[in-house]
C-alpha cells in the first residue's frame, strides 16, 4: 500500500494505491521545473511559448509535495500510532529525520563552497555567519523539523483525528497570517529574522505546512480504511471530486483577495509568505491527482507502463531532489573550463541527470523484483 511498487509484468494487488507516488513524483518534477526552466528558457528562446504554462506547473511543487505528504502520514504513520506500533514507528521516523539532515547538509555543500571562494568586491562588506546559515534554507528544513516532531502530533491524533487535525491546521495557519503581521521582517540578515523565516514567513515556513500536512492527514487515513473494507474506489471518486472543488474555492478565495495573478504566480511573487488560498488551491489539484492517477492506473491498461515508471520516480524523489541541487553548480565549474551556450549547455546540465536518474529508478525497479520473487 504505501511506497513499494510492482513491476508491470507482476499482477499488482488490488488494493494497492500507486497514485500516492505518481502525485509525488509530479511535485518533485515541478519543483525541478521551477529550478531549472527560467535558464532553460534563456538558452533556448525558440521555446518561448510554452514557458507560462511550464512556469505555471513548476509554482504546484510546494502545495503539492506538503499535501503528499499530508497523505503519506495518514496512509502510512498514523494507522502504526493507532494499533499500537509507536516506538517502532517513532524510531522510523527519527531515522528518516537523520537521513534528511543529512540530505540537507549534502545540498548545502555548493552554497559553502561559493561562499568560501568568494572574494568582496570595493566598498562591499564581508559575509556574516547570517550568510552562510540563510544560504543553506531548503524544503528540506521543513521536512526535518516536520519528521522530528511528527510523532507527538501522531499521538496527539489518535482520537478524535479529523476533528483535531483540521482544527490545529487551521490555528497553525492562523498563526501563519496573523504572525506575519504582527511580526515585520527586518532589512538585514539577523538570527531573529532566520526564525522569523523558518517558522513563519519563508517559502517552506514550518506552520504553513505543517497546517497544510495536517489537514491532509485525514484524507489519507480516509483512504487507508477505505481500502480496507474494500469501498477505496468510491474513496477516490469522492477525492477526486472534493480535491476539484478545493481546488476551484481557493482559485476564488485568491480572486477575492485581488492576488490571484497569472503572472505574479508564475513570477514567484505569491510564493512567500505563504497565502491560505494559495495552498488550498494548488493543495486541491495535489489531492484530485493522487485519487486521479490511482484511478488512471486501475482503469487504463495502456497508462500503467507509464504509471510505473512515475512511481519509481516518486519513490526515489529524496535521491533525486538531492542530486538534482547539484546540477546548476556543476554547470558553474564547467563554465571556468569553457563558456557554453544554447542546446549545448542544456545537454551538459542535463544529460548526466537525466542518466542518473535512469540508473536510481532501475535500482528501485531491480529492488522491486527481488521483493516479489522473494514473497514479500
Amino acid at each position: 500500500m504505501p511506497s513499494s511498487t510492482p513491476s508491470p509484468s507482476v499482477a499488482a494487488p488490488a488494493r494497492r494505491l500507486l497514485g500516492l507516488d505518481q502525485a509525488r513524483a509530479l511535485a518533485i518534477l515541478a519543483m525541478m521545473v521551477a529550478h531549472f526552466a527560467p535558464g532553460l528558457f534563456k538558452q533556448l528562446p525558440g521555446l518561448s511559448s510554452i514557458e507560462t504554462p511550464v512556469l505555471w506547473f513548476g509554482r504546484t511543487a510546494t502545495p503539492a509535495f506538503v499535501v503528499v505528504f499530508g497523505v503519506t502520514v495518514g496512509i502510512v504513520f498514523l494507522p502504526r500510532f493507532l494499533k499500537g506500533d509507536v516506538e517502532r514507528t517513532r524510531q522510523r521516523l527519527w531515522r528518516r529525520t537523520g537521513l534528511i539532515v543529512l540530505c540537507a547538509v549534502l545540498i548545502s555543500v555548493p552554497h559553502f563552497v561559493r561562499m568560501a571562494v568568494h572574494r568582496p568586491g570595493p566598498g562591499e562588506p564581508p559575509p556574516t555567519v547570517w550568510d552562510w546559515v540563510f544560504g543553506t534554507y531548503t524544503v528540506l528544513f521543513f521536512y526535518a523539523i516536520g519528521l522530528a516532531l511528527l510523532p507527538a502530533w501522531l499521538a496527539w491524533l489518535k482520537t478524535w483525528t479529523a476533528p483535531k487535525a483540521v482544527a490545529a491546521g487551521g490555528v497553525l495557519w492562523a498563526a501563519t497570517v496573523l504572525g506575519c503581521r504582527a511580526w515585520p521582517g527586518e532589512s538585514t540578515l539577523t538570527g531573529t529574522e532566520f526564525v522569523r523565516m523558518v517558522l513563519i514567513s519563508g517559502p517552506f515556513a514550518y506552520l504553513p505546512m505543517m497546517g497544510t500536512t495536517l489537514v491532509a492527514i485525514p484524507v489519507g487515513l480516509g483512504l487507508y480504511r477505505a481500502s480496507k473494507a474494500g469501498t477505496d474506489g468510491r474513496f477516490l471518486w469522492l477525492m477526486l471530486a472534493g480535491g476539484v472543488a478545493l481546488a476551484a474555492l481557493g482559485a476564488g478565495l485568491g480572486f477575492a483577495a485581488g492576488e490571484y495573478d497569472l503572472d505574479r504566480i508564475v513570477s514567484g511573487d505569491l510564493k512567500a509568505p505563504s497565502r491560505p488560498w494559495y495552498f488550498l488551491h494548488f493543495g486541491g489539484m495535489a489531492v484530485a491527482a493522487i485519487a486521479g492517477l490511482e484511478l488512471l492506473t486501475r482503469g487504463v491498461r495502456a497508462f500503467r507502463p507509464v504509471g510505473y515508471v512515475l512511481a519509481l520516480f516518486g519513490q526515489t524523489s529524496l535521491v533525486l531532489f538531492t542530486a538534482h541541487m547539484f546540477v546548476l553548480p556543476v554547470l558553474e565549474l564547467a563554465d571556468h573550463v569553457g563558456r557554453m551556450s544554447g542546446l549545448v549547455r542544456v545537454a551538459v546540465a542535463f544529460v548526466p541527470f537525466a542518466v542518473f536518474c535512469a540508473l536510481v529508478m532501475y535500482g528501485q525497479h531491480r529492488y522491486l523484483q527481488r521483493r516479489a520473487a522473494g514473497g514479500e
